[in-house]
């Protein structure tokens, strides 16, 4: 028993967005399938990835996205990246884009992490979820300006996540028993 190779699993999101990246980021060595959106516990970023991977069942790896602001993680970021686009947050504020992949191996939530580090800033180029309004720390350039020029991959905390799956390196290991069922809430469910 060991962390599960690309073998062992198929990774599932409802996204085309992400689905075309991964595509990308693994060379066609990572089976892909459009998923059904499933149910986001209103949790701390790791209880997120963990139910979530509890839910998509075993050999489903499962992703999550949120944003640290002013070192505020907020795992809701779907429910309010309408706001985020419209200024709600003052410009410039530290953020940290991270993606959690997670997958029910062998009884057992393994999860990966990538991180992009940059600032929240005015909208910029139009794009995909928060890469409008995120500035890279180091370009210069938002993600989607980056993602325009084609240049996106080696910045992005979704590569980072997944890379971290090829070689093996969980940040997160938990036995599948030892995770109670989730009694909170649910994110947009309020």
């Amino acid at each position: 028993m060991g962390a599960p190779t690309l073998q062992d699993f198929t990774l599932v999101t409802s996204n085309p967005v992400k689905i075309a990246e991964y595509q990308r980021f693994s060379n066609t060595l990572l089976r892909l399938e459009h998923g059904s959106d499933l149910d986001e516990v209103d949790g701390t970023p790791d209880e997120v990835i963990i139910h979530k991977a509890l839910a998509a069942g075993p050999g489903r790896m499962v992703e999550d996205s949120i944003m640290v602001i002013d070192d505020q993680p907020m795992v809701d970021i779907r429910w309010r990246l309408g706001d985020l686009l419209a200024g709600e947050i003052t410009h410039p504020a530290k953020a940290i884009w991270q993606v959690r992949l997670g997958i029910l191996h062998d009884g057992v939530v393994y999860a990966y992490l990538g991180e992009t580090f940059g600032t929240i800033c005015a909208y910029d180029t139009p794009g995909f979820g928060i890469d409008p309004i995120f500035l890279v720390d180091g370009v210069a350039k938002t993600l989607s300006a980056l993602d325009k020029a084609g240049t996106k991959d080696p910045v992005s905390a979704r590569k980072f996540a997944f890379d971290n799956v090829v070689s093996e390196s969980p940040y997160l290991i938990v036995r599948a028993t030892d995770v109670a069922p989730w009694a909170g809430r649910y994110q947009n469910a309020y």
